[in-house]
């Protein structure tokens, strides 16, 4: 453009045509904390986390209230497991197609079972937990310094 007032006219033209033609859709997945089983562990739960939240920007005119989001997780998994590690996905979709999807990741490193933690474990259930579930009451739970498993959260 010639002169400064053709450029600024120019430069709210494309900013006018941009915000009329284009939406964004956000989702702060990065907030959700997500809880899948693990085997072999010395924990019984994975907490898990979107690595990043998802954002899609919109050039169609389209209907971003019908994104939908399906969480992608196994039913457990095996450890060992480390912080970081890719353990699913969240995909989402906008009618039948899929715009986008993030991985998620473990939020905490979970060690495998060793003999000494399933003997701990053992020893614990028998001397707290099954002395009282024959009585019909409430089992009497060990503390969590001696049997962290066995814990109420």
């Amino acid at each position: 453009a010639p002169t400064s007032k053709d450029r600024i006219r120019d430069a709210q033209s494309l900013f006018a045509y941009g915000f009329a033609n284009t939406a964004i859709y956000q989702d702060k997945t990065t907030e959700k904390i997500l809880q899948i089983p693990v085997k072999k562990g010395v924990a019984d739960t994975l907490h898990a986390v979107a690595k990043q939240d998802f954002s899609y920007l919109d050039q169609k005119k389209a209907d971003l209230s019908q994104i939908t989001s399906k969480q992608n997780l196994p039913e457990n998994l095996t450890a060992p497991i480390k912080k970081g590690d890719t353990v699913g996905s969240i995909d989402y979709y906008l009618g039948d197609k899929q715009i986008g999807s993030i991985p998620v990741v473990a939020k905490e490193s979970i060690a495998a079972a060793g003999y000494g933690d399933i003997l701990q474990e053992m020893f614990c259930y028998y001397c707290f937990v099954s002395k009282s579930v024959g009585r019909s009451m409430v089992p009497q739970l060990p503390p969590p310094s001696i049997c962290p498993r066995f814990a109420r959260s």
